[in-house]
């Protein structure tokens, strides 16, 4: 297997992972809205975890990357990233929107809520971020190879 792929599924996973957190996040905190730095404690802390078998992959791929000689067409593994990413930007906007518009959410939250989804997206592109310089990397590799 390329290198490239195990940035690849540590994106994947952490996409997925965030994503279920930031809408758990969304949905925990229409409940238990007095218990909003206990939440944004618990979330940081399930982030936490669920970025060490991203972080475990991201350092595979780079040991694996001494050892490239081959090239791949990177085209594949960046529109996968690109799709992915897309798909959990917009379910999270999706769920905030479906949050704040329901009849029962208070509305002097809704900003709170809009932080929370900015942090979602941030830590969201952490990883991504780091595949798509990966990318860049394993494309100029074959020009020096």
């Amino acid at each position: 297997m390329h290198p490239i792929w195990y940035f690849v599924y540590a994106s994947l996973i952490c996409l997925f992972g965030i994503s279920y957190l930031t809408i758990h996040l969304f949905s925990t905190f229409q409940m238990k809205i007095k218990d909003r730095n206990t939440l944004t404690s618990k979330y940081f802390l399930f982030v936490a975890i669920i970025e060490i078998l991203p972080l475990i992959l991201v350092v595979m791929g780079f040991i694996q990357m001494d050892d490239l000689t081959e090239s791949i067409n990177v085209t594949l593994p960046a529109v996968v990233l690109a799709v992915f990413w897309i798909l959990s930007v917009v379910t999270i906007i999706s769920s905030k929107q479906k949050l704040v518009t329901s009849p029962t959410f208070p509305k002097e939250h809704s900003e709170i809520i809009t932080t929370y989804m900015f942090v979602g997206f941030a830590l969201l592109s952490s990883f991504p971020i780091i595949n798509v310089i990966t990318l860049f990397m394993v494309a100029n590799i074959k020009d020096f190879v």
